[in-house]
């Protein structure tokens, strides 16, 4: 809810048009009025009220909060925080001073081989806060394109119903989690959300745009005005308050890869304010991204497309919380090196709803009924060394479980490989005649891969499979594609199958100005 001011250039003070701000409102609107009595917007403020409604709800609600002597079970914060499009490599290049913080400072652990399990955004965070795939969140809540997500059960509705706060919160409005092609809320999905504020702001007064991002709301960046949100979140409902926040940062770090050094140091800043005043000791602080870096000269080298597929992901636990669930704490830092995912990531957040679950009895037995094969595993069970990207869900070719021996480009194997994944766009394509249809142009790249984990897929023979990056004509999109055969037809030519989707590597921009659909916008050519 927003509550409005005008501030006077002659009188040098803010005029609420409205006095009857209610206690709800947590957006300040402020505008400039000039002798001919015209308005201009100026800025817009935020905060983080106690609101009433929400308070009457939790008042319902039986919470026990911790304390050292209580001996309930204690209940836990979540703070996430996202980074889009930021490889743990890149993380560690980026923001040194970040990652040294909440390592040396805070002892936080790490993923080193935590792995996307889909392309872009909204099909990775899917998972982390459904623990769905897209065609299980499709057949659950949201059976088309053009439905609204209110019935989905995100996480935070898991949270909110045993007495916590919620909030969530991103930048880059434009091309939002839920909103970029999609229909986005109906009704506010938490209790707490900035998304409408970040709209204003962006749509009146942002500025600095990079391809798709606006990096400045009027002085101030736009992840500047995230991390002040957690800090305000941290320091109103304290330790007595329990609360869920999600917050996810796109402009900074979608468009470029070494943007992230810009808020390094603020960043650490903020953890170090949060951490030395003591307001993250209730507090489970996850920092994580979605992906690598999708386009740009890097994706097309084989360490970006290695980085792309291997986001970072970062926890930090309170000191009480490490002592009281050692198996657990254990399980996880010994889970650093091993191979984990978004859906990993989400069955540790279930656990952190009834912390009972971690208790030493509890982690044996879940640790004794724990398949290898599941799709999820929570990070505070020992994952088995054992696991393949198949067990993990995993598509083939977002696995880094492989190896990739180069192969000349001008090869027959190679050219049939191409040729097999441009007939699949246009299939895709062929019920868009907006689009054009496509062909094959240089083919930049090409891989033997090998697997280093056995293949699982139940085959008597060793397919053969081939990584190509290739271009397009008309509009020179760069994309790439995994392809096997498993099979010949005898006059030596083989069967090409394309192994999950066909990614692209370059920016699109406008190029697809004419298709609404989100799957297909890395894909179309416009005609017009």
């Amino acid at each position: 809810m927003f509550a409005y001011s005008i501030r006077s250039t002659f009188l040098k003070e803010c005029l609420p048009i409205h006095d009857d701000i209610t206690p709800n409102a947590e957006f300040l609107s402020i505008f400039c009025k000039d002798v001919l009595e015209f308005l201009t917007f100026v800025d817009v403020l935020h905060y983080t009220p106690l609101k009433p409604k929400v308070e009457e709800r939790l008042a319902k609600i039986s919470l026990e909060t911790p304390n050292s002597s209580s001996p309930a079970t204690p209940h836990v914060n979540v703070v996430m925080f996202g980074l889009d499009a930021v490889s743990h490599l890149n993380f560690q290049r980026t923001m040194p001073q970040t990652r040294e913080y909440i390592l040396q400072e805070m002892g936080a652990g790490y993923m080193g081989g935590y792995t996307k399990v889909a392309d872009n955004t909204f099909p990775n965070l899917v998972p982390v806060l459904t623990g769905m795939d897209i065609p299980e969140l499709t057949a659950a809540c949201w059976p088309v394109k053009e439905s609204h997500f209110d019935a989905c059960p995100f996480i935070w509705k898991d949270f909110s119903s045993i007495g916590y706060r919620t909030s969530y919160a991103e930048d880059a409005i434009g091309i939002g989690i839920f909103t970029h092609e999609k229909k986005g809320f109906e009704e506010p999905p938490t209790d707490y959300f900035l998304n409408d504020f970040m709209k204003m702001a962006e749509n009146n007064y942002g500025h600095w745009k990079t391809d798709i991002s606006q990096l400045c709301y009027g002085p101030r960046l736009a992840f500047s005005m995230l991390l002040d949100n957690v800090k305000y979140m941290a320091h109103q409902m304290g330790r007595d308050r329990p609360y869920f926040q999600f917050t996810w940062a796109t402009s900074i770090s979608h468009d470029y890869l070494n943007y992230p050094q810009k808020v390094d140091a603020e960043m650490r800043e903020g953890l170090k304010f949060l951490h030395e005043s003591a307001q993250l000791n209730n507090t489970v602080l996850i920092i994580m991204s979605d992906h690598g870096s999708r386009y740009g000269k890097i994706r097309e080298t084989f360490q970006g497309k290695m980085e792309e597929n291997m986001p970072f992901l970062y926890v930090v636990f309170p000191t009480w919380f490490k002592s009281s669930y050692p198996s657990a704490i254990r399980n996880f830092y010994q889970n650093q090196q091993k191979l984990t995912t978004h859906f990993d990531l989400h069955e540790m957040l279930k656990d952190l709803l009834d912390l009972s679950s971690l208790t030493e009895t509890e982690i044996q037995r879940r640790q004794r009924e724990l398949s290898a094969t599941s799709r999820g595993i929570s990070l505070f069970l020992s994952i088995p060394s054992t696991r393949t990207c198949e067990d993990a869900a995993i598509p083939h070719e977002y696995c880094v479980c492989h190896s990739m021996t180069p192969v000349a480009v001008s090869s027959n194997d190679v050219e049939d490989v191409v040729s097999a994944a441009v007939q699949k766009l246009n299939t895709l394509l062929a019920r868009h005649v907006q689009c054009s249809q496509l062909e094959k142009g240089e083919i930049t790249s090409a891989y033997n891969v090998g697997l280093l984990q056995p293949y699982a897929a139940g085959l008597s023979d060793k397919p053969l499979e081939y990584a190509v990056t290739f271009k397009t004509i008309p509009g020179k999109a760069l994309f790439e594609a995994t392809v096997m055969s498993t099979s010949s037809l005898g006059n030596g030519s083989r069967i090409w199958n394309i192994l999950g989707d066909i990614s692209r590597v370059n920016a699109y921009g406008n190029q697809s100005h004419c298709v609404d659909d989100y799957t297909l916008k890395k894909y179309c050519y416009c005609q017009m």
